[in-house]
């Protein structure tokens, strides 16, 4: 198993970990990337985030890894840390996307939430293979293909996506202690 750091799109601007905030979402698209359904969406989640607690910064980068042949595109985020070479084993929340994808704004808003809260690092993991936010667009056609694929043949690749982020997250992350994960969120559009 081998990751490596997405360059493109939304993630071009960085690779390594960089201040994660309300100004990091200046417009519903970030390098062609769709981050918010629109406008007022994009709006009321930064109020939100705006409104949060800020006592701690907040830092984030891209994670390309790979599920069988395909690329998913998620993004870890942690507290800043004081020093690299901590041996602190922290707790790991792996955070599963909306139906709009692991590019949606209100992810990173959560994350931040959690993190302001608990020292944690989070992974806003990609279960729709979509690095340029596709999961907004109003033409559903893509969406419900992908969606469709993840619950056919008894949720198996839905499975297979979960476990590869897991796999990622424990092999990128070795700050995470294995021992303490939690898995919070999704959205298949209502699909059992």
């Amino acid at each position: 198993y081998n990751s490596v750091v997405f360059v493109q799109g939304f993630h071009e601007s960085y690779v390594e970990y960089k201040p994660l905030s309300t100004d990091t979402f200046p417009e519903p698209q970030v390098n062609g990337c769709q981050i918010a359904r629109d406008e007022t969406f994009l709006n009321d989640v930064l109020q939100k985030w705006k409104d949060a607690d800020h006592s701690l910064v907040i830092e984030s980068k891209p994670l390309e890894y790979k599920e069988g042949t395909s690329n998913l595109f998620g993004h870890l985020v942690r507290r800043v840390r004081r020093s690299e070479k901590s041996e602190e084993k922290l707790p790991g929340i792996l955070l599963f996307p909306t139906e709009a994808g692991a590019l949606d704004s209100f992810l990173y808003y959560k994350a931040d939430c959690l993190l302001q809260k608990f020292n944690c690092v989070v992974f806003v993991c990609d279960l729709f293979s979509d690095p340029y936010g596709w999961g907004w667009s109003p033409d559903r056609t893509n969406f419900n293909q992908v969606c469709d694929n993840l619950v056919a043949d008894n949720y198996q690749l839905l499975r297979d996506r979960v476990v590869s982020s897991l796999n990622a997250f424990l092999d990128e992350v070795p700050e995470v202690d294995p021992h303490r994960l939690a898995a919070i969120g999704w959205g298949l559009n209502g699909r059992p």
